[in-house]
């Protein structure tokens, strides 16, 4: 199982991911996914409980998916009987874990002043509108300024949606690879004898 230590990361933060593994020890393939393997790596580990740490990057706004892959070693031959499983034949183990990413990073924050308190009909309203990104002034920024009568707005009951929550769902980031591994079809051995048929 991998467990993420945080619910929510931001870029620059490093995440921590604990796994525990069934295999007492092994060497793991450890990926960052989203929609290709965006990283790689193979880590031995000596104990089944380990702490994985994941650098999170701008790239992986808004979602990152880890991925750590390992597989078991048969100990000695076979000691099954025939049709008994083979509780010793290697297997592959796999875990997957969603990272969430912040996107305060992507987000610009407007703040508009009008020149004055109100306004009577047909007369100019002017504004000061400043952008801003983590605090500081988001330069050569591209605005959209609509006017429109709030009475009729709210008639109709309109809200202006927010884009990030738009552009930046999660279910617009689905994962995109897809693990296999041949261990899963490996064929018991024969292990049966003469005697052990019909007949013998």
């Amino acid at each position: 199982a991998l467990t993420p230590e945080r619910p929510v990361y931001a870029p620059g933060d490093v995440a921590r991911v604990l796994m525990r593994s069934p295999l007492p020890a092994g060497d793991y393939l450890v990926t960052t996914e989203r929609e290709g393997i965006m990283s790689s790596r193979v880590v031995s580990f000596d104990g089944p409980t380990q702490v994985i740490e994941v650098p999170i990057e701008e790239k992986h706004v808004p979602v990152l998916y880890v991925a750590v892959s390992s597989y078991s070693v048969r100990s000695g031959p076979p000691e099954h009987r025939y049709g008994q499983p083979d509780l010793g034949k290697p297997e592959s183990y796999f875990g997957l874990a969603q990272l969430r990413v912040s996107t305060d990073s992507r987000r610009i924050r407007l703040e508009i002043t009008p020149d004055a308190p109100s306004y009577l009909p047909g007369s100019e309203a002017s504004f000061t509108i400043r952008a801003t990104r983590d605090g500081k002034p988001e330069p050569n920024a591209e605005l959209v300024l609509l006017a429109v009568d709030r009475g009729v707005v709210d008639i109709v009951d309109y809200h202006v949606p927010d884009p990030m929550a738009y552009f930046y769902n999660r279910a617009n980031f689905p994962l995109g690879v897809r693990g296999g591994d041949s261990r899963d079809m490996l064929m018991d051995p024969v292990t049966y004898e003469v005697k052990d048929q019909f007949g013998g």
